[in-house]
């Protein structure tokens, strides 16, 4: 996208601005220290591929963090910092006859942002964004993109295909990338010559100026590429050869740029930090030469609803039952992303434990069973109530933090109709701070796996469980802040497992959320006790695996919350009592925490470090 004035993107440390005098100077220095200091860039027209996807402002730490999806990942140089220029750079006075350019970014139509004419470069120039623009959205969103690449590589079969996604770039469009203030593209209307009617003021300058938070903008940007990431998959699984997924520049989140004394926000052009240079370059070979059949339930009716809405209600009803307690806020962004789910029919039931019937504001006039317990009783007795209430088949119980992928419902329906031995199927899930997915072994029967509190990223929101199944374990038992871990093993002593490798879920949740509370540690020994009988009949080393991995919970959880804290220290000495093979982590936690929760975060972070750089 287009880059910015470089003064709206940058913010001395310390100061608002730089005087007049400095300001210049200082964007000469940058400007000339990171071209010396990074690589020309690449050329991606001068490597091999069928289909190359362009994800607009993507950077590589962050696509590596979030990927799902197979193939060779290596870090490559963009010759651009802002589209514009990698438009200009890369295709300006050349010939792609072989190539046709799949676009959701009108800017290439707009003069003031683009100097370069695309239409005698290519064989064909489709924008997308003429039929499919969202003016809500202030964008393209990635679904059309899919559609229209699909054609352009049944139509020109012979020909290269390069698809320009806008996202992760913003206006962001994920549940709760669309609750906070940032402005829109206005790139449409000024191609079209229309009235601008959208507010064109980036996010990136609000947050220089202090008026957005870097955490919100960093979640709203992840969850931008969160969103994009499933519908790549599909899009790729439909693509014969070799599909590379990369990206024009990357952007910057307030990150100092050493070795002057600056933050920069976004991307703007000419100031080659790693950051918006350093962008994914992800191979991915498909042997398949004609798109895979599309996929159905066992019942005959397409997992996903079809573009005009003909398969609509054919598939067995959903329940989606969000307890909530005192987070109106974030029950707006589950609702919405419950709303925006490409599967049909759903039922939606929200049970509000505030006592007060705080959520009520939130839900009337909406298609939503509301229930409201007359006092607080607890999440897992709000998830019970609606569980009793549900009429659906399958059940799906989303914490009133988490968000789900529009894709989530279909892929877990078709997962689980396709297989009646199977009762729950999980996804991975994505927050702030990275993301968690399946392990590929995660599948059948699991209760040994969930008897040592796993596995990886099945929790709550990320199930959706069969009805029947659901039944056999109600009443919910409370347990502060581990009921998805006693839900866990309760569904795998009755039903197989399977899941689906994206992380379909956003999870929410900031200090106040229970699993992360130092009481879970304590819930989590009182289960091992529970289900002493259980542990009896396995291996010595469930049992064992169970207990180091409640008292390391309780170590954590009491540094996370207490600063500093006697507990912390013991815990881990207790959890070394469970550990067969000690490394040399393991040994040093409990003196490490000695040092307090910062201590104990900083040296985490160079041990972590230190372990990826020896195996590398």
């Amino acid at each position: 996208m287009i880059g910015g004035h470089n003064s709206d993107r940058i913010r001395p440390l310390g100061l608002d601005r730089f005087p007049k005098y400095v300001d210049g100077a200082v964007h000469i220095a940058m400007s000339q220290y990171f071209e010396f200091a990074t690589d020309d860039g690449v050329d991606p027209m001068s490597r091999e591929w069928d289909q190359l996807l362009l994800l607009d402002g993507c950077r590589y730490d962050m696509f590596r963090q979030y990927n799902t999806l197979d193939g060779a990942l290596q870090a490559t140089t963009s010759t651009a910092t802002a589209t514009p220029e990698f438009l200009s750079e890369i295709f300006d006075g050349k010939r792609y006859q072989d190539t046709v350019y799949v676009t959701a970014n009108p800017i290439h139509r707009v003069e003031e942002w683009a100097d370069v004419d695309l239409d005698p470069v290519f064989r064909e120039v489709i924008d997308v964004w003429e039929d499919e623009w969202d003016s809500d959205l202030g964008t393209v969103p990635p679904e059309p993109m899919v559609t229209a690449t699909r054609e352009a590589r049944e139509a020109y079969p012979d020909c290269r295909i390069i698809a320009h996604f806008v996202q992760p770039h913003y206006p962001f469009i994920g549940p709760f990338g669309r609750s906070i203030e940032h402005g829109q593209m206005g790139g449409k209307a000024r191609a079209t010559d229309a009235e601008e009617g959208a507010d064109e003021t980036p996010i990136w300058k609000d947050l220089r100026d202090g008026e957005q938070s870097p955490g919100a903008a960093w979640r709203a940007y992840t969850e931008n590429l969160w969103y994009v990431l499933p519908y790549v998959r599909d899009l790729v699984a439909d693509l014969p050869g070799r599909t590379v997924v990369t990206s024009d520049h990357g952007n910057n989140v307030g990150e100092i740029c050493w070795p002057f004394p600056v933050r920069m926000y976004g991307h703007p052009e000419g100031i080659r930090t790693p950051e918006l240079v350093t962008v994914p370059w992800l191979t991915i070979e498909t042997e398949q030469s004609e798109p895979p059949s599309r996929q159905t339930t066992a019942k005959g009716a397409s997992a996903e609803t079809s573009p005009d809405g003909s398969d609509e209600d054919d598939g067995p009803l959903v329940s989606v039952v969000i307890p909530t307690h005192f987070r109106n806020e974030e029950l707006s962004r589950a609702i919405a992303s419950v709303k925006s789910q490409t599967y049909s029919p759903v039922e939606l039931l929200v049970v509000d434990d505030s006592g007060i019937e705080r959520a009520r504001p939130v839900v009337e006039g909406e298609d939503i069973r509301y229930i409201a317990h007359e006092k607080t009783r607890g999440a897992n007795q709000a998830r019970t109530t609606g569980i009793e209430a549900a009429e659906g088949e399958y059940v799906q119980l989303l914490d009133d933090d988490d968000c789900l992928h529009p894709k989530k419902l279909a892929r877990q329906v078709e997962l689980l109709e396709s297989d009646p031995d199977v009762g729950v199927a999980f996804c991975g899930e994505a927050s702030s701070s990275g993301l968690r997915v399946p392990s590929p072994s995660a599948t059948g029967r699991l209760l040994e796996e969930t008897l040592q509190f796993g596995p990886k990223a099945c929790t709550t929101s990320t199930m959706l469980i069969s009805a029947s199944t659901l039944d056999g374990v109600l009443p919910l038992a409370d347990r502060d802040g581990a009921d998805d871990i006693g839900l866990r093993i309760e569904l795998a002593r009755r039903t197989a497992f399977d899941h689906v490798s994206d992380a379909l879920v956003y999870r929410g949740g900031g200090e106040d959320r229970r699993s992360e509370r130092p009481a879970v540690g304590y819930e989590l020994l009182k289960i091992v006790n529970e289900y002493s009988p259980l542990y009896d009949e396995r291996d010595p080393s469930i049992r064992r695996a169970a207990l180091k991995k409640a008292y390391t919970t309780i170590g954590q959880n009491s540094l996370r919350h207490g600063g500093w804290s006697l507990t912390a220290p013991v815990a881990f000495l207790r959890a070394l009592e469970y550990e067969d093979d000690r490394s040399f982590g393991d040994l040093a936690r409990p003196a490490v925490a000695m040092l307090g929760d910062t201590g104990y975060d900083v040296a985490s972070t160079l041990y972590t470090r230190l372990v990826d750089r020896l195996r590398e």
